[in-house]
Order: structure tokens, then C-alpha cells, then sequence
């Protein structure tokens, strides 16, 4: 998984760097879709948009996407980007709220009499024609999928077919959308899309230096959406990794920053110093957002291989207090304990501001016990709930007796910027290919 010459370091390098290079416009080629040659001025983005630093409303900055999209998400109409993600009416944009899933085979124990499979990316359309919000019309999110949904490979090659996952809040109102694959079908159009939508360059150099140093067999991207205008996006690699260098797609502890309420933001030393207390040294994944302008966040997922599911999660739960989140509610914790399969994962998401989430997911849970959590999740929602039925109708479409995880999550007030749900959510993730 990790470069073992200097060589597999250039190769990566080289690759990347073309791509940007083409997108810029300094060596011509390049395509988002079909033979269209890309130019320093895109015009397929979302329009009329005051971008973070990346546009305003149509007018074309030098190498920035015409009608393209600001901040690692969107903006709708007429709002102004903040932060990182995206505006919603009376809502100011920022974070990412990132979610996702890591690859993980097996099965379930419902069976909703799943259909035929679905594949080069059906999967996510049927999926997406189940959510309400997203085939309302008139609708900037859809807009945004359909550039992201552009932009995956439909295909795979000898190495691999790609994978595509989704992502749902327990009310149904947050959604991320991922898809993963090879290393060489994702790069060119992975970093296409992120051009096209105004990722600041130094982000796409990030992905690159930090690509060298990985130089993985498998990349991906991703999208976050809510029913009330978020909307994020960013990269990941789906592979094991050393701590040490997982760390590096991190920003750097600042000494001199501190986050509301006086919180210290040494986030990269107080997880190496619980990682280390608990004998961990690899991570399964590492992602991190394309925001215009910071704090940008990183999300590193670790797999917890304590002999015991009670031993997992009771590592899992002392992170929250090492990183100082709330205790998990005994009506959570009473159901959590409940999950019987190894192999639980932590998430932990970071900003240079602090901790920004921390997700605990639970492979292949058992059905009746994750809706007792789905529905206790519910209970903390404002708005009116999605149909539960949903879920088993996203089984149906994924091809899959259960979800692939539960995730039981906090995110850290002031990290949602009114468009994501603050505090304890519980989230089903679905893969397929």
C-alpha cells in the first residue's frame, strides 16, 4: 500500500501533476466528460455565486471556473460562501460534516428481497430517486450530485471495479455520496471535478504531495448534501496507512489558536498520545475536504482490534473523553453495547480550530438492533422525519441484506453552520458497485 521506491513516488507525482498541468491549461488535453476540452474559464458549474476567494457571480478569474462553485462544496442562489461548505436560504455556509464508509465485505440479517444488481453507478441513481429532497425541482443539490455523479468512473479495469457508497442521516435530511476505485481510472477525473468546482489550488498540491508519500492502490472522492443547502466535497484513499504519515494530510497543531469556550486545538498531539496509549499505529483511511478557504477538515478512520467487541468499544468511548466530547447518553450506550460484530471503526474529523466530529460505526449491525438506534436517533431531530421505510428500500437498491455500517456520531456545535445537524446523529451506510 505504501511506496516502496522513489520511483512509485515519482510515478504518482508525474501522473498528478499532468493532470493539473492540463487543467490549468499549460499543456492543453484534458476532459471532464466526453472529448470536452478543458479551458482556464469551465462553464459547468452552478451559477450566480459569490465563491470564497474562488469567483463572484459569472465573472471568470484567472484559472477559476466560470459559473463554478466556491468553498469544497457549493452556494445556492444568491447567498454568500463562509467557510467550507455551501449556503442555504438565511444559512451561512462552511464544514463538511464529513461521512462515509470503508470497504468492508459481508452480509446483513435482513433480507428485503433484494432486485437484479445494479452497476456502473446505477446504484447511486436508484438510490438517489428514493430521496425527496433530491428530485425536488427547482434544486441546487441535485445540480451538484449530477456534477460529482459526472465525475465518477462508471467502469473499472483489471485492478478493480469502482465502488460507490452512500451515506444517510437517520431523519433522511444529511446524505454523502462516495465512490472509490484504482488509483489510475480516478485520478483524471477526480481532480477534474475538483478544478471545476473551484478547489483552491493549494488543496489539489496537498492531494498531490500527500499522494507521493501514500502512493495508494485505491483513491476516492466524496460529496455531503443536506436538505437545507450543505453541500461539501473532498478526497479520500481507502487504504491502510502508517500513523505517522496519515497524520501529515492533517494541519498542523497551532499553539496560539484556541476554539470556543477556550478549547486547546493540539488536536494531531492529543490523538498521537491516545493512539500511542492504546497501541495503535495504523489508520484504514485518511480524507480531507477542498474548501476555499480554512479551516479545512481531515477525517482519519482507525480500526480498533481489541480481542473483545466490549474491549473495542470501550476504547472507542475513552476517546471521547480524551478529546473532551460529551459522554454518550445511556439511552445510546444501552444499544450500542448491543452490536455483536468485530471490527469497529473510529472516525475522528479535525480542523485546524479543533476537533470537529468523532463517529463510532458498527460493521454489518444487526437489523432490529440498529432501528432501535435509528429510531432513538430520530428523537433528537427538528425536522419532520424521513420514512423509515427508506432504508429498507436502500437495501433493496445496494443489493444487501443490512447496511455495511451504523454510525453513531457527535458533531461539535458551531462545526454544522446551519446546515448540518449539531451534536449526537446516527447515520446507515450502504455500499456497492
Amino acid at each position: 500500500m505504501y511506496p516502496d521506491t522513489n520511483q512509485e513516488q515519482n510515478d504518482w507525482l508525474r501522473n498528478l501533476t499532468g493532470v493539473v498541468e492540463r487543467l490549468k491549461g499549460n499543456t492543453g488535453g484534458g476532459s471532464v466528460t466526453g472529448n470536452t476540452p478543458i479551458t482556464n474559464t469551465p462553464t459547468n458549474g452552478v451559477t450566480n455565486h459569490t465563491g470564497g476567494g474562488s469567483l463572484t457571480g459569472n465573472t471568470p478569474n484567472t484559472n477559476t471556473p466560470t459559473n463554478g462553485i466556491s468553498g469544497s462544496g457549493h452556494v445556492t442562489t444568491n447567498h454568500t460562501a463562509g467557510g467550507n461548505g455551501s449556503v442555504s436560504t438565511n444559512h451561512t455556509a462552511g464544514g463538511n460534516g464529513n461521512q462515509g464508509t470503508t470497504p468492508h465485505a459481508g452480509s446483513g440479517n435482513v433480507s428485503p428481497n433484494p432486485t437484479g444488481a445494479s452497476s456502473g453507478g446505477t446504484v447511486l441513481s436508484k438510490a438517489r430517486d428514493l430521496i425527496p429532497f433530491m428530485i425536488e425541482d427547482p434544486n441546487k443539490v441535485l445540480e451538484f450530485w449530477n456534477i460529482w455523479f459526472d465525475s465518477i468512473p462508471k467502469q473499472g479495469n483489471n485492478n478493480g471495479n469502482p465502488q460507490y457508497l452512500l451515506v444517510i442521516s437517520c431523519d433522511g435530511g444529511e446524505l454523502s455520496w462516495r465512490s472509490y476505485g484504482p488509483q489510475n481510472i480516478f485520478i483524471q477525473k477526480m481532480v477534474d471535478f475538483f478544478w471545476n468546482v473551484g478547489a483552491p489550488e493549494s488543496e489539489i498540491d496537498r492531494l498531490n504531495d500527500f499522494g507521493a508519500l501514500v502512493n495508494p492502490i485505491s483513491i476516492g472522492s466524496w460529496i455531503n448534501m443536506s436538505k437545507i443547502g450543505g453541500m461539501d466535497g473532498g478526497w479520500f484513499f481507502p487504504v491502510p496507512i502508517a500513523l505517522k504519515i496519515g497524520f501529515e494530510a492533517c494541519d498542523p497543531d497551532s499553539p496560539e489558536v484556541t476554539v470556543a469556550g477556550g478549547a486547546s486545538s493540539q488536536v494531531v498531539k492529543a490523538v498521537q498520545q491516545w493512539t500511542d496509549s492504546n497501541n495503535i499505529n495504523e489508520c484504514i483511511y485518511v480524507g480531507r475536504d477542498m474548501g476555499a478557504a480554512p479551516p479545512r477538515q481531515t477525517e482519519i478512520r482507525i480500526k480498533l482490534n481489541q480481542p473483545t467487541v466490549a474491549d473495542q468499544l470501550n476504547v472507542a468511548l475513552s476517546a471521547f473523553k480524551a478529546f473532551k466530547f460529551p459522554d454518550v447518553p445511556s439511552q445510546f450506550l444501552n444499544i450500542l453495547r448491543q452490536f455483536t460484530n468485530p471490527g469497529i471503526i473510529l472516525s475522528l474529523i479535525s480542523s485546524s480550530e479543533g476537533f470537529v466530529k468523532i463517529g463510532v460505526l458498527f460493521p454489518q449491525p444487526v437489523w432490529n438492533v440498529a432501528l432501535q438506534l435509528i429510531e432513538e436517533g430520530r428523537k433528537l431531530g427538528s425536522q419532520i422525519s424521513a420514512n423509515v421505510d427508506v432504508f429498507n428500500k436502500l437495501m433493496n437498491v445496494f443489493q444487501t441484506n443490512g447496511p455495511d455500517y451504523i454510525e453513531f456520531q457527535y458533531l461539535t456545535p458551531g462545526f454544522g453552520y446551519n446546515v448540518y445537524k449539531e451534536e449526537f446523529n446516527v447515520f446507515i451506510h450502504y455500499r456497492g458497485n
